[in-house]
């Protein structure tokens, strides 16, 4: 299993991680408390728990691929609840790189596809420009 592990210096920490069980408790098997939630998402389980000072977001990946998706989906939902502490993303360790913005993320998932593709002998689509 990987694991990325992101913090966010916060005074409402609590307030977050109670958004964040709310919000996706329609979709997705949540358990929370007013410190700690877990939900259980297609691409892993989100562990979300708050202190006094903090936000600390604990992802267990089911593929390392998984990584850029699974920051994003976490970044994209707390900058919609914390846009009064001007947040942009999680400060995050472990695997991987810090979230990418949805369209660069498209673009990057299409590319591993169009790359599995060719490396089965699919051929896949040739790029834009390639003369192919």
């Amino acid at each position: 299993m990987h694991v990325t592990t992101g913090t966010f210096a916060t005074p409402h920490a609590s307030k977050y991680v109670q958004q964040l069980a709310k919000h996706f408790a329609h979709k997705l098997d949540v358990t929370h408390t007013p410190t700690e939630a877990t939900l259980a998402f297609d691409f892993g389980t989100v562990h979300a728990s708050a202190d006094p000072e903090r936000l600390t977001v604990r992802i267990e990946l089911k593929e390392l691929s998984f990584a850029p998706r699974a920051r994003d989906v976490v970044d994209r939902h707390l900058a919609r609840f914390a846009f009064r502490e001007s947040f942009q993303h999680m400060r995050w360790d472990g695997v991987g790189r810090p979230s990418l913005p949805r369209r660069a993320l498209g673009k990057l998932v299409r590319a591993a596809k169009r790359l599995r593709a060719t490396a089965r002998g699919g051929g896949g689509s040739a790029p834009k420009g390639s003369g192919r």
